[in-house]
């Protein structure tokens, strides 16, 4: 399979932009009136609270974000500046499937086409005008590193001889960066498996020194990748990464469900949003074993944390995380 294009990332915008009025009519039918614990969930929302319902598996998390908005779309009727809600999916299966049940109004893409789409910070157009042109190979990314940047390949062949090998140490670390809420590379993203192979082949103060190296080398190299102005070679998670990094501001509401698979770099951005006045509603299913059958009940419980981010993502605190609806 060839790399995917920013023309596969990148979805259409929702009928009538972000800025459309809601339209009531134009909203589907509830099927069903929500449960008490849903209804505990839309009113916190609907309040201004960021919220997440942390619940098994088929509690009804999704059919919760949905009637989450819907409510919001009809508590801004009539508002000067509608409301712009998002739904963000992590992949195009789960975003083709969200756009069948959410109401007009919202939008729906996966986490990759919203960075594209969204400004760039002080330059007025979007990441995809200087990043989409950029995306190449696994190749085409190691060959451009090896020609122009022999300097920074070197200092870690002191450890991998082979180039290759000193070219994927760097690529992994820079993949940790990109995943993680970091502001700059550091020794922190060195590749973990070449980093144990040092110590357990050489030793610890080789490892140490190892790690240090690739922060510096991890540094260089990220410097040509983000720069909107270069024509260094991309992946789709610098982008990504860049998007985060530039404080995103562009919605009111954000809807993230599956929130448990949800990385330190995407948290980073629920963070920031938070903290300039947005409102989000995740939802996460609960790491314990799901409870099927007519038996099964909602109960949602308020604290100042989320525990299923933080054991997913020990480097997100707790203090930035939304109040927690927890349903079992």
């Amino acid at each position: 399979m060839g790399l995917k294009s920013a023309d596969d990332v990148m979805d259409d915008q929702e009928m009538g932009g972000e800025d459309a009025p809601a339209s009531p009519a134009a909203m589907p039918a509830a099927a069903l009136p929500p449960t008490a614990e849903q209804q505990g969930v839309i009113d916190a929302v609907l309040r201004g609270e960021s919220v997440l319902a942390d619940s098994f598996a088929g509690c009804g998390k999704t059919t919760m974000q949905v009637m989450v908005a819907r409510a919001a779309l009809e508590q801004a009727v009539g508002r000067r500046k509608p409301r712009r809600i998002h739904y963000m999916a992590f992949n195009k299966a789960m975003e083709m499937e969200a756009k069948s049940k959410f109401p007009a109004g919202v939008q729906v893409s996966t986490t990759h086409a919203l960075a594209l789409r969204s400004e760039l910070s002080g330059r007025g157009k979007p990441l995809s005008r200087f990043y989409t042109s950029r995306l190449k190979s696994p190749k085409e990314i190691r060959d451009r590193i090896s020609r122009e940047m022999g300097r920074e390949v070197d200092r870690v062949r002191e450890f991998f001889p082979k180039e290759h090998t000193a070219i994927t140490s760097i690529l992994n670390g820079l993949r940790n960066y990109c995943y993680s809420a970091d502001a700059e590379p550091s020794a922190l993203h060195a590749d973990r498996e070449h980093m144990l192979y040092i110590k357990d082949m050489v030793s610890p103060e080789a490892a140490r020194s190892y790690t240090q190296v690739m922060g510096s080398v991890m540094g260089r190299v990220w410097e040509r990748m983000s720069d909107p102005d270069s024509d260094f070679p991309v992946t789709h998670d610098t982008y990504l990464k860049v998007w985060e990094r530039s404080g995103p501001k562009i919605f009111d509401l954000l809807l993230f469900d599956e929130a448990q698979d949800a990385n330190p770099v995407m948290l980073s951005v629920l963070k920031q949003a938070q903290q300039g006045g947005r409102r989000s509603c995740w939802s996460a299913t609960s790491i314990r074993p799901s409870i099927s059958g007519a038996g099964r009940s909602t109960r949602w419980r308020r604290s100042r944390s989320s525990r299923a981010a933080r054991s997913r993502n020990p480097g997100v605190s707790g203090r930035t995380s939304p109040t927690t609806h927890r349903c079992s």
